[in-house]
């Protein structure tokens, strides 16, 4: 059970991702660019994460930590 969720959880941030990046090439000003760029490192946090729960592994969370 806990796979199937991590795996909506994967697939629902790496689409908010990929509608990020898109905001970021197409923003029609600096400030939606800067958002979505603060965004796209929330969301690789949440990847690095969802990644540490998945594998089982502490490295992961340490190296979100770093990232943070």
């Amino acid at each position: 059970m806990i796979l199937i969720a991590l795996n909506i959880a994967f697939a629902a941030v790496s689409i908010s991702q990929l509608l990020a990046m898109l905001r970021l090439l197409k923003g029609p000003n600096t400030g939606d660019r800067i958002l979505a760029l603060d965004t796209m490192v929330v969301n690789a946090i949440a990847l690095i994460i969802l990644l540490g729960i998945r594998l089982g592994t502490d490295i992961y969370f340490e190296s979100a930590m770093i990232f943070a």
